[in-house]
C-alpha cells in the first residue's frame, strides 16, 4: 500500500494516504469520518489528517491504530483547493449565466416586439394613412370655411356694353364704397370666406340702382346699368 501510494503521488496525485500495517475496520471508517469531515471545512489535508488521527488518539479505549494512516503529498503546503476561491468561482459563474440568461431574455423580448411591430405595420400606416387624409380634409375644410383676404372686382358697362364712368359701388354687409374709374371699372379687397357671395350695390344718376351678389374669388365680373325708367 504504501508503494502504491508513492506511484500515485509521481503520478500527479495530489496526496495520497496508505496504511504501514492492518488497520481496523471500525478504526479506518472513524479516521475516513474525521478526515473528510474537516477536509470540507478548509481543503487542507495535512490538517485533516492530523485531526483525524487526533479522533483515533482520543478513542475508548485507546488505540494506536492512530499511527498507521502515512499522508503522502504532492501539493504544496497540503492544500488541495482554496474553498473561498472556489466560492468566488462559482458567485462568478452564477452571475455569469444569470447576466447572460438576462442578456438573452432581454433579447428574445427585443426580438418579439420587433415582430409584433413588423406584423402590426400595415394596419398602423393604413391608420395613419386615414388621419393624414383626415387631417388634409380638416385642413382643406378650415381654409375654405376661414376667412381671408379676398378680392371682387368688376365693371359696370350700360346697355351698349360701353363702361359707365362715376358709378358709386356700395358693399353693405363691409361697409365699403369705391367709385368707378374710367373704364368704369371698381376692385374691393375684404376678409371673407373662398366662395363666398356678397352683396353689391351700383348706383348714378339717371339710371336704375343695381342689386347683385357676386361670388368672391371668381373672374372679374360684368354688371349692365340701365337709365332710370327704363326697363332692361
Amino acid at each position: 500500500m504504501m508503494d502504491i501510494a508513492r506511484r500515485l503521488v509521481v503520478l500527479g496525485v495530489p496526496a495520497a494516504i496508505a496504511v504501514r500495517n492492518p488497520f481496523a475496520p471500525d478504526d479506518a471508517l472513524l479516521f475516513a469520518k474525521a478526515l473528510y469531515a474537516e477536509l470540507c471545512q478548509n481543503g487542507q489535508i495535512e490538517t485533516a489528517s492530523s485531526s483525524a488521527r487526533r479522533t483515533l488518539l482520543q478513542k475508548n479505549p485507546p488505540t494506536a491504530s492512530f499511527a498507521i494512516p502515512m499522508l503522502f503529498l504532492r501539493v504544496a503546503e497540503g492544500q488541495m483547493w482554496n474553498l473561498k476561491e472556489t466560492a468566488v468561482k462559482a458567485s462568478a459563474g452564477k452571475k455569469s449565466f444569470l447576466d447572460q440568461w438576462q442578456k438573452w431574455v432581454v433579447l428574445i423580448g427585443t426580438l418579439f416586439a420587433i415582430l409584433g411591430a413588423v406584423l402590426d405595420l400595415p394596419a398602423k400606416l393604413a391608420k395613419l394613412s386615414e388621419l393624414r387624409l383626415s387631417n388634409k380634409k380638416i385642413i382643406a375644410s378650415r381654409t375654405i370655411d376661414e376667412p381671408r383676404p379676398q378680392i371682387l372686382e368688376g365693371q359696370i358697362v350700360d346697355e351698349n356694353g360701353a363702361p359707365i364712368e362715376g358709378v358709386k359701388v356700395y358693399l353693405p354687409e363691409y361697409d365699403k364704397t369705391i367709385i368707378t374709374n374710367d373704364w368704369g371699372k371698381y376692385k374691393f379687397e375684404i376678409i371673407a370666406p373662398a366662395d363666398a357671395r356678397v352683396k353689391l350695390q351700383a348706383q348714378k344718376t339717371g339710371y336704375e340702382i343695381l342689386n347683385q351678389d357676386p361670388a368672391l374669388g371668381g373672374k372679374p365680373d360684368t354688371f349692365q346699368m340701365h337709365p332710370a325708367g327704363i326697363q332692361p
